[in-house]
């Protein structure tokens, strides 16, 4: 806690007390921006970009229920946040729409294109994997891209620009259309990945 409280500029300054026979960490975080983007303004022709790589929090997960010891556990044991990064591209970049993807890129995507009332058309070739994912799903018979689109608790930004951006840190998979739902590789795709209720 008090190496996010330094990296972020939080304070930690109370919580909830009661008795349980197991640990509870429960942790809500407060903030407000002047330029905040939501999930709804996506457009027509807008392209769609990623941050960073998905998969690796499910195979890390899977690693750790299944106690194998691969150095993929680190992926959903300390997921980065994207806050830096976010900030930045708002800062720098026309982004129309953005969500976190902390249910799963499936589950996440279709919230963006229902919010924003557009169709997402996604190249699954173009989603960036974490590096140990392929070698991982191999080895353990694994659907690989299965795996990558219904990861959670990644935090990594989907988001929608006009804009060709051009950061090392971003990558290009689709672009928004008229229409809804999300499409992969043409083939129009449910929403799959954690459902809250």
């Amino acid at each position: 806690m008090e190496e996010l409280e330094d990296k972020y500029s939080l304070k930690l300054i109370g919580g909830d007390t009661f008795h349980s026979p197991v640990l509870f960490l429960s942790i809500t975080v407060g903030g407000e921006s002047d330029n905040p983007v939501s999930r709804s303004g996506a457009k027509s022709s807008d392209l769609i970009y990623i941050t960073g790589n998905i998969g690796g929090s499910k195979m890390g997960l899977y690693a750790l229920e299944n106690k194998i010891d691969s150095p993929i556990k680190k992926y959903h044991l300390r997921p980065g946040i994207r806050c830096e990064e976010g900030l930045y591209l708002n800062s720098n970049y026309n982004i129309t729409s953005m969500i976190d993807i902390s249910d799963g890129f499936l589950i996440d995507s279709n919230h963006l294109a229902d919010e924003s009332k557009k169709g997402l058309n996604i190249e699954s070739a173009k989603i960036p994997i974490c590096p140990e994912c392929m070698d991982f799903a191999k080895q353990n018979s694994l659907d690989l891209m299965e795996t990558v689109l219904t990861s959670g608790e990644e935090f990594e930004l989907l988001f929608t620009s006009p804009d060709d951006i051009q950061e090392d840190f971003v990558s290009l998979i689709g672009s928004v259309s008229e229409g809804e739902g999300v499409y992969i590789d043409g083939k129009i795709t449910p929403p799959r990945g954690y459902r809250h209720f």
